[in-house]
């Protein structure tokens, strides 16, 4: 019996160090983004949904703003997912100063209803979605339209990265850091499962081609549910593991609020499983 177990936990701990071996190979071996010959970028739509994001909001804009991709080919819609707070006001005052900022009321209840209300809003071919909470440089969007606009990509996984302090924000980090080489790792290795809404580009089209959410009964999975449709419709979905395409996103700071955040990702996974199986 003792030796039964220990073959059978070698084999575990074998197959275990093959997939890991396969996406550190894939990461390894990833091609390097070009970024040349910017000025000939296309233009790109940021969509941003929000919901209560008063203390967040000028933040994510101001970073916007501040990217080095030309303003003139960069729309960005704010998309107000009922807020209860300033988030929508504070959005409009930034607007005045930004002829290519926009603010618009979601066209329904929920993430997914936000991103599609700022889709059908869309000028251009090209969509990132960017969480109101999420921090990011300059390059983000010279970057991430750069490689999408010179791939086969229909969907780009973007990476995301948590900043915490103390033991739970530590812990988030690691969770974090692990989920990401799973993420990207599976990406490039040809079997995507995961992404994260907080910084994902895609382009409308392939949105359009799957019906965006439509018949979705799940509130949350925003980007898994995208993944997946996408992936059955025999979509291109790359990911893109460089510096600056990363967001950073603040840990939760109770452990009421990391528990909570926790369930919410196991009922993004079941649905996903239900809609899928």
């Amino acid at each position: 019996m003792g030796l039964l177990i220990a073959s059978a936990l070698f084999a575990v701990a074998l197959l275990q160090a093959l997939i890991i071996g396969r996406w550190r190979n894939a990461i390894n071996e990833r091609p390097n983004p070009s970024l040349e010959g910017e000025g000939s970028l296309p233009s790109v739509t940021v969509i941003v949904p929000a919901r209560n994001e008063e203390a967040c909001i000028v933040q994510v804009l101001q970073d916007l703003h501040r990217q080095s991709f030309p303003k003139e080919q960069m729309q960005v819609i704010v998309v107000d997912d009922g807020s209860t707070d300033r988030t929508a006001l504070i959005a409009e005052g930034m607007r005045y100063a930004w002829p290519q900022l926009r603010v618009l009321c979601s066209h329904g209840s929920g993430k997914k209803a936000a991103i599609t209300t700022g889709i059908d809003a869309a000028e251009h071919e090209f969509i990132v979605l960017t969480d109101a909470d999420a921090r990011f440089g300059p390059e983000r969007m010279n970057t991430i339209v750069s490689v999408l606009s010179s791939s086969d990509a229909d969907l780009l996984i973007l990476p995301v990265w948590t900043v915490g302090e103390g033991w739970l924000g530590a812990l988030q980090r690691e969770e974090q850091a692990a989920l990401l080489g799973i993420t990207l790792g599976a990406a490039l290795g040809g079997s995507a499962t995961l992404a994260y809404g907080a910084n994902l580009a895609f382009k409308r089209e392939a949105f359009r081609a799957v019906g965006g959410y439509h018949g979705d009964r799940f509130a949350s999975g925003d980007d898994v549910f995208l993944l997946r449709r996408l992936r059955a419709e025999g979509k291109r979905v790359r990911a893109l593991m460089h510096a600056d395409a990363l967001v950073n996103v603040d840990a939760e700071i109770s452990w009421r609020g990391f528990f909570a955040q926790r369930i919410r990702w196991a009922g993004k996974m079941r649905g996903a499983i239900h809609a899928f199986s």
